[in-house]
């Protein structure tokens, strides 16, 4: 845990100019009154050498072309990520593809329907069916016909009670 100030923005271009002046680590600490570990932590951080525009770590493998690639063919909604995966023309992992998908703020994940919904046809010929069979309850709770089929299942299964 760092124990003192952090250094000012005033103090880290006292730190620059004196360093293109060729003074060293030690005498730069003594300088401005702070630790020389202070002075070598800011030489050796990668905020304070490198642009802004430079990023850190591996570089990307998909371009800006791939990932608008996989955002249309993601976005008619025809492509799993395997297949989309398959349509590209380079070599990537269905990870990669999928990351790209995520970070995509254009596109939002819904679910396929796996089965059409069902059409008013369908809904009245349930309820139809619902209405003519509302009397078969008293039927299935009489206890001579579930005991027998409780017990029938049982041996069915290979367990007797």
């Amino acid at each position: 845990m760092p124990t003192g100030k952090p250094l000012s923005e005033y103090q880290l271009g006292q730190i620059d100019l004196l360093r293109e002046q060729g003074a060293s680590q030690s005498r730069i600490s003594h300088f401005l009154g702070c630790s020389q570990s202070a002075i070598s932590n800011y030489f050796n951080s990668k905020t304070h050498q490198t642009p802004e525009t430079s990023s850190v770590g591996r570089p990307k493998i998909l371009t800006a072309r791939d990932e608008r690639k996989i955002g249309q063919l993601a976005a008619t909604g025809q492509y799993s990520v395997r297949e989309i995966q398959r349509e590209l023309p380079i070599n990537v992992s269905k990870d990669t593809i999928h990351r790209s998908l995520t970070n995509n703020t254009d596109l939002e994940w819904k679910k396929k329907l796996t089965q059409p919904p069902l059409t008013q046809r369908h809904k009245d010929a349930r309820l139809d069916f619902a209405r003519t069979h509302m009397s078969w309850v008293q039927f299935w709770k009489n206890d001579e016909i579930t005991g027998s089929l409780s017990r029938n299942s049982m041996k069915l299964c290979g367990h007797i009670w």
